[in-house]
């Protein structure tokens, strides 16, 4: 993941939670969580 190039740390690994939508979350330099979702279904 590019956000980890950047910095940030694994907080949560990736994981697929039902119809191809995967998740994760991330603690950047400064401790904050962020929480990332992919979703094949939505329109780009």
């Amino acid at each position: 993941m590019r956000i980890l190039s950047l910095g940030a740390k694994e907080h949560k690994t990736i994981q697929e939670v039902g119809d191809g939508i995967n998740v994760a979350t991330v603690i950047d330099p400064f401790g904050n969580i962020f929480g990332l979702i992919y979703n094949p279904h939505f329109a780009i």
